[in-house]
C-alpha cells in the first residue's frame, strides 16, 4: 500500500508542525521520508526519479526564494476545530444520538412556544373582557 500525493505543479509541500512534540515529530517524519518516500517527476514522455532536499524552519510564515511574499502556514487547529471528529463507525452513532437528542429539545421547545402563545391568547382575551366591562 501507498499514498501518493499530486502537487498539481506545486514545486514544494510545507508541512506545519506543532510545537508540542516537534522533538519527535520532526525525526519521524524525516526517517519515513527517507526511507520510504520516493519522489518522481513526471513530464511528457519522460519520467524520472528525483532526490528532494528538505529543510526545517523555525516559524509560521513560508518565504520563496527570490520573492518578498510571505506565505502564512495554518496551524491544524486554525483549519480543524477542536470538536472536529474523524469519520469512523463511532462518530455517526455519536452524531446520531446527538442529532436525537436535539430533535427532542427542539420538540420540547416546540411544546413550550405552542403552550405560550395559548396561554397570551388566552390573557388577550381576558384582558379584552376586563376592559370592555369597564367601559359599559
Amino acid at each position: 500500500m501507498f499514498a501518493i500525493i499530486e502537487t498539481n505543479g506545486a514545486t514544494q509541500i510545507v508541512i506545519h508542525v506543532p510545537h508540542e512534540g516537534a522533538d519527535k515529530t520532526l525525526p519521524a517524519l524525516a526517517r519515513m521520508l527517507e526511507q520510504n518516500a520516493t519522489f518522481v517527476r513526471a513530464g511528457y514522455s519522460d519520467m524520472a526519479i528525483v532526490k528532494p532536499a528538505m529543510s526545517i524552519v523555525l516559524g509560521n510564515t513560508h518565504k520563496i526564494q527570490h520573492s518578498d511574499e510571505e506565505l502564512a502556514i495554518a496551524e491544524s487547529g486554525v483549519v480543524l476545530g477542536e470538536d472536529f471528529v474523524n469519520a469512523s463507525p463511532e462518530a455517526f452513532v455519536s452524531n446520531a444520538a446527538a442529532r436525537k437528542k436535539a430533535d427532542a429539545e427542539q420538540q420540547r421547545l416546540r411544546t413550550e412556544l405552542s403552550f405560550t402563545k395559548d396561554e397570551l391568547t388566552r390573557l388577550r382575551a381576558q384582558i379584552a373582557e376586563l376592559t370592555a366591562s369597564e367601559n359599559a
